[in-house]
């Protein structure tokens, strides 16, 4: 499953992790970022401070998950990757007119939650 995993800081200076994961013979990536400050502080509006998703061919967003700290991103992210790996997240094959990626990602009603 596990392709290539990385930890690094994004041209702009934002903190990034990104792990490559190969479901089903087909490459994704689950990537956990910093969001810039302008998209955080809109007026009026709260915007957690890091997100993780998942992203297919083409960069269709399949998946996402925000946190508060770069802590609780960190944790998130190697829980999805736990989730994806045990069952509890699936990707599904779904091409139709409104889904041309051809995946999407949902948490699975039949893995036991531990």
């Amino acid at each position: 499953m596990l392709v290539s995993n990385e930890e690094k800081t994004t041209a702009d200076g934002r903190w990034r992790l990104l792990t490559r994961i190969n479901v089903a013979g087909l490459g994704f990536d689950v990537s956990t970022v910093e969001l810039t400050k302008p998209i955080v502080e809109l007026e009026g509006y709260y915007r957690p401070r890091y997100e993780t998703m998942i992203f297919g061919d083409g960069y269709s967003d399949l998946f996402c998950a925000t946190y508060d700290t770069r802590e609780e991103a960190q944790k998130g992210h190697s829980k999805i990757l736990e989730d994806i790996k045990d069952g509890k997240l699936v990707f599904e094959s779904n091409v139709d007119e409104w889904n041309s990626h051809g995946y999407f990602v949902y948490a699975s009603t039949d893995a036991e939650d531990s």
